[in-house]
């Protein structure tokens, strides 16, 4: 019997896992105790797992997200865990800008990223929603778009080499994070324009200064050349008396002595902006003598009467003196 009770308090301990707690003292019979002797001892084994590490700040944190329930985003299976991160921490150029390009030269569109790791830069044009790189790949079938790092390795600037009106909209840099974050530029194409003072007619006296200025409107920036020309001929270069100075937007051409042959057409041609024509008018001086001489013969055969009317007065004096001549005389025969 106490043999019983013996099995039945082993099993009961191991099946609660305590091995530690001290046998029940028995009082056994010295019969009992050689039947107990021979039967086999029963082995109890000990759980012998290390005790588990305390978990660290960043395990709990990561344990706690993972019971928070996920939100599911718009592209994104119901049930999803998505990632969102602050656009000002992947962008660091600022969002929804302007760029001003005029037509004919290569716009550029800043994109700076801060960190995408694994990730890839694209542009997509919003007009038509195409995409145009990825990476430093162009994957547009206008050869006139490109990649390239621009300020730094961290710009991934969008390339648009000879500027149309027709290039003119929004586009997106993105980085496909989940969901995507994205920044947006806005083009806008300016078309410039020379502009001559004083212009379309400019009368100068012979042997004046003749004096032309030229201004380059909306233009984003400065001309890389900028051409006058005096009928079809470029004059930039003309020993003969001209005087081309150039600054940033405007231009400048001067001819100390105004001759008749410097009269005509004259263009001011900048650089991919429209240009602009006058018409140079030169008049002849003379001296004041010539120009005397020369009214007093034009008012002689522009009015002949005046002439001819003190010559038939002048005649009718003699005729009339001589008339009276002949009357006295005749008085004093007859007296």
């Amino acid at each position: 019997m106490n043999i019983r009770r013996m099995h039945r308090w082993a099993r009961s301990h191991r099946h609660n896992g305590d091995s530690r707690s001290p046998l029940p003292s028995l009082a056994l019979p010295e019969s009992s105790s050689e039947a107990f002797t021979s039967q086999p001892p029963t082995i109890i084994q000990h759980n012998s797992e290390k005790p588990k590490k305390a978990p660290s700040k960043t395990e709990s944190q990561e344990g706690i997200n993972n019971l928070l329930p996920s939100t599911p985003t718009k592209g994104s299976k119901k049930g999803q865990k998505t990632t969102v991160k602050n656009i000002s921490t992947i962008f660091s150029s600022p969002n929804c800008t302007t760029i001003m390009a005029q037509t004919g030269t290569t716009a550029i569109l800043h994109c700076e990223v801060n960190d995408i790791a694994e990730n890839t830069v694209t542009w997509i044009r919003k007009k038509n929603h195409s995409l145009l790189t990825v990476g430093l790949v162009t994957y547009s079938a206008d050869p006139r778009f490109f990649a390239a790092h621009g300020r730094h390795p961290r710009d991934w600037a969008l390339h648009i080499r000879f500027a149309a009106p027709g290039d003119a909209g929004m586009y997106e840099c993105q980085v496909p994070t989940h969901p995507p974050t994205s920044l947006y530029v806005k083009l806008v194409i300016v078309e410039a324009n020379a502009d001559i003072i004083g212009g379309p007619d400019k009368i100068v006296q012979q042997g004046s200064m003749l004096r032309l200025s030229c201004q380059v409107r909306k233009s984003t920036e400065p001309p890389t050349y900028l051409f006058w020309y005096h009928e079809n001929r470029m004059i930039n270069y003309d020993l003969d008396g001209v005087v081309v100075t150039h600054s940033r937007q405007s231009s400048e051409l001067v001819i100390q002595h105004a001759e008749p042959r410097h009269a005509g057409n004259y263009t001011c041609a900048p650089a991919n902006a429209k240009p602009d024509s006058v018409t140079v008018h030169i008049l002849h001086s003379e001296t004041p003598a010539a120009m005397q001489h020369g009214n007093q013969s034009a008012t002689s055969r522009a009015n002949p009467k005046p002439k001819l009317i003190v010559c038939l007065l002048l005649y009718l004096s003699c005729v009339t003196n001589t008339l009276l001549s002949a009357f006295v005389k005749g008085v004093h025969l007859i007296a």
